[in-house]
């Protein structure tokens, strides 16, 4: 009779890969790297929060009136959160891993962090969704949808789609879903399309990088991204006045230096 022992590793054959970057649970730590997450400035908690993670994020940003930055906040001692109170929203808005992004290990208790120490009273969240990958009868890669996944009742007005299973969200936002919805806090993801496959997070944090904002950031139209501000604050109960409009005319060369654009996340720059 043969015996199958669970608390055995698999056979060699079961996890080997020609491809060297993909998950192998052979290759993995003994334990989970300790994340400290520091937040920097005067904050107000119980507010609505907005949090707008990575491209779609840093493009929103350059078209929306953040003012100057109030906080920041630090994992590791690396600067991922850039934290605003613009003077026409009650909310705090949170542009988060625009300069450095998360690993998965790091997505939890950064998330975590966030939610213990502002103990907002709703939330959106602004990501991206890889269009060529998501399942769906009807999905048009030329006319994609803005999407949305809520844990609170949201009406879309029919100006987004719902992200419908089997389809993931494998981003820090699905950490802030999730504790949201321990928590029975409001909480829904408005979710922009994007042409490209979304790339894996990295293994460690790495240090901010601001060449990132003026050579990779994707690109969406000001409809969709006024669309989709429309959607962030009417999610937290706050419909806005404000409209979305890309400042400083076209997009400028990758030749620009990292330094001319930093401004555009807000008018205070950034700090840390």
């Amino acid at each position: 009779m043969d015996i199958h022992n669970t608390d055995n590793n698999p056979p060699r054959h079961a996890i080997e890969s020609d491809d060297e970057d993909e998950f192998n649970p052979q290759n993995q730590p003994d334990s989970v790297p300790e994340l400290t997450v520091k937040l920097i400035g005067d904050v107000p908690a119980q507010r609505s929060l907005v949090v707008a993670t990575a491209d779609p994020g840093a493009f929103w940003a350059r078209g929306t009136d953040l003012g100057e930055q109030t906080g920041a906040i630090a994992a590791n001692g690396v600067q991922v959160g850039l934290v605003f109170n613009p003077a026409w929203t009650n909310a705090t808005v949170i542009v988060s891993e625009a300069l450095s992004r998360l690993p998965v290990w790091a997505m939890h208790p950064y998330a975590q962090a966030i939610i213990d120490a502002l103990k907002p009273t709703s939330v959106a969240l602004l990501d991206e969704y890889a269009v060529p990958s998501y399942i769906s009868s009807s999905a048009s890669a030329l006319d994609a949808p803005i999407r949305f996944l809520s844990i609170s009742a949201f009406d879309s007005n029919n100006e987004a789609q719902p992200f419908a299973p089997p389809n993931l969200v494998n981003t820090t936002s699905a950490a802030f879903l999730s504790l949201l919805s321990i928590s029975n806090t409001p909480g829904t993801l408005i979710l922009l399309p994007t042409p490209n496959i979304l790339k894996p997070a990295p293994r460690t944090i790495e240090p901010s990088n601001f060449t990132h904002l003026t050579q990779d950031v994707t690109e969406w139209s000001a409809a969709v991204m006024d669309q989709a501000q429309q959607l962030l604050f009417r999610a937290i109960g706050e419909p806005t006045y404000k409209h979305w409009e890309l400042k400083g005319g076209p997009p400028t060369s990758p030749k620009s230096t990292a330094a001319s654009r930093r401004s555009e996340v807000g008018e205070g720059g950034m700090y840390l």
